[in-house]
Formats: structure tokens, sequence, C-alpha cells
């Protein structure tokens, strides 16, 4: 759950940065042709300051907010868009329910256990009695045994818990 709350952060500030980067370069390039320096700075400052200039002055800088604006607003929508047409991209007719998913990591986790089991004791020649599986006497004289499948089922769940 941390996770996703920090990656939807993290597109908050990369789409916040973006929007500035627009607005930032507009507001460079049109608006250094009909404001002074001192308007700029105002400007840049707090966009109250349009309160303050000519009419005409004030009419040309909304025009460059509105079109900066506009194309952050295009810049959004196609982003949105891609975004769709990716999640359709995962789309599943028949997706795998949860339950089904768990069987199978915890299949897969199990059978990584028998594996370092048999790695530890050697290769298991034998039958099973009861609730631990007896392996007959190897070449060097050593009975061993092995963790059942209810053990490794009860140190699957406390790993889980863990």
């Amino acid at each position: 759950m941390g996770a996703i709350i920090q990656v939807r952060v993290l597109g908050g500030v990369i789409g916040l940065a973006i929007a500035q980067a627009i607005l930032t370069r507009s507001l460079d390039t049109k608006v250094g042709s009909f404001l002074s320096k001192q308007q700029i700075a105002a400007l840049l400052d707090s966009t109250r300051s349009i309160s303050d200039f000519p009419p005409d002055q004030a009419k040309s800088t909304r025009q460059v907010y509105n079109d900066a604006f506009n194309l952050q607003m295009r810049i959004a929508t196609f982003i949105a868009a891609a975004n769709v047409l990716i999640s359709l991209c995962a789309f599943q007719r028949h997706p795998v329910s949860i339950m089904d998913r768990a069987k199978e990591q915890q299949a897969r986790f199990l059978g990584a256990e028998a594996q370092e089991v048999e790695l530890e004791q050697g290769p298991k020649r034998g039958r099973t009695g009861g609730d631990a599986q007896l392996t007959e006497e190897s070449g060097n004289g050593e009975i061993g045994t092995s963790v059942s499948l209810d053990q490794k089922r009860r140190m699957w769940r406390w790993k889980r818990s863990s």
C-alpha cells in the first residue's frame, strides 16, 4: 500500500514539474515582449500584480496564462489517454483469482523448501511413515529424516506471519 501511495506522490510531483515548466517557458518567451523587467518580477512573485498592469498589458498577460494552461491541459489529456491505452493492454479476459495466486505461491514456496531440505540431507530413499518421512540407511550408516508436508506448511505460515 505504501508503494502505491509513493508512486502517486511521485507522479503528482512530476506532473507539477511539467506544468510549471510549461508555464514558466510561456511567460519567459511571450510576456517579455510587452512587460518590463519589474512587471515580470512582480508577476513571477504573484499573479495579483496583473491587476496593477495597464488594461492592454493585463489582457495580454491573461491571454499568455490562458494559452499556457490550455497547453498544460492538452498534455495532461494526452498522458491520461496514453495511460488508458496502457491499462487496456493489461486487461485479462480470465484473470487469476487471489486464492489461486496464493496457492501457486505456496506451492512454489513448498517446492523450494523441499529442494533445500533435499540438498541439506542428501537424496531420499525410503517410505513415509506417520508425520515424518524416514529414509533408509545410506552408504555411510546414517539414518535421516526429512520435513513432512504439514511441517512445511507450518514453516510457510510462520514465515508469512513474521
